[in-house]
Order: C-alpha cells, then structure tokens, then sequence
C-alpha cells in the first residue's frame, strides 16, 4: 500500500500478461465480520457457512430473569477473565454456548451430553432440552434487538446486520 499515492501495488511471482484474469483469495475460513472488517464487503445473507452472531455473557445476562444461579455464573465468567467464543451460527449456537444455557435451564452436565446425542431420548431429557431451547430463543431476541436497535438507513455496516440477521432467523427456526 502506498497511501501517500492512494495506491495498491500487487506484487506476483509470474508475469501478468495483458487481459489475464485474476482471482484474489481473501481466505476460505473468514466469516462475513471477518472479510467486512478488513475489506469492507461481505456475502449476501446465508452464503457464507463461516459467519456467526457473538454472543457475549452480558447479553446472557440481560435475557434471562435473575437468579441466584444466574449471577453465579456470571460472577464466574468475569472471574476466568478467559474469553469465551459464544457464537450462533448458521448451524445453531456453539458448543460452549449451548452447554452453558443448557446448564442456566436446569440440566446437568451428563444431561446435556445426552441432550446432544442422537436418537431417541428419555422424557426428562427431552424436558429439559425444550426449556434450553426457550433460553436460546430469549438470548436470540435480546441480540435482535439489539440489531434492531442499530436500525440506521445509513449504516455502512447494513449488509453485515443482514447477515447477522439471517443467523437469528435461522436459529429462532431450529
């Protein structure tokens, strides 16, 4: 990059010949707040398998009702001071994530392993299973509105919102 010249010079290994096309490759495992952050363009909405809504343990926090074990979970996050990847994607919300709301809707730990299997499950399973994905449902809204409230006809950033709302729709779906 050559800013004082407002220039971008590409430098190749073989001659380019004159009508040749090119193909950059800005990476096969950026999602779409990936390549708008460094270049400022994303795919349309439900393209990109690599995109993800970021979930943070605030936004947990503000969709649930508090509760004892709410705050002590959250206590517990802010103290690990370690950065949680929470994420929903187009394939649903990630491990972590999912394990952590399972466990806020009342399941234990081998509850929610057997949650994750396949087949056929045990009543109490598939009881707990649904308040999980009611959880999941109220930490979907809480990041909706926040994008709602974002709602700007001249945001640059409109094309990754729709991105990011496609994600919630699809999960709000599952």
């Amino acid at each position: 990059m050559d800013y004082a010249k407002n220039a971008m010079y590409l430098k190749t290994e073989n001659a380019i010949n004159k009508g040749s096309e090119l193909c950059i490759s800005y990476g096969l495992s950026k999602g779409d707040d990936g390549l708008f952050m460094a270049h400022g363009f994303c795919e349309r909405p439900g393209i990109n398998k690599n995109s993800t809504v970021q979930v943070d343990p605030k936004d947990i926090l503000l969709s649930l009702e508090p509760s004892r074990k709410l705050a002590l979970w959250a206590y517990a996050k802010k103290s690990s001071k370690k950065f949680l990847k929470y994420n929903f994607s187009l394939q649903g919300p990630s491990e972590d994530l999912f394990f952590d709301l399972a466990i806020l809707s009342g399941a234990k730990a081998a509850q929610v392993k057997m949650m994750l299997q396949t087949g056929e499950k045990p009543e109490d399973i598939l009881e707990i299973l649904d308040k999980t994905k009611q959880t999941i449902v109220k930490v979907l809204r809480t990041k909706l509105r926040q994008l709602y409230m974002m709602d700007n006809k001249d945001f640059p950033g409109k094309e990754i919102r729709m991105v990011h709302f496609e994600i919630i729709q699809r999960n709000l779906i599952m």
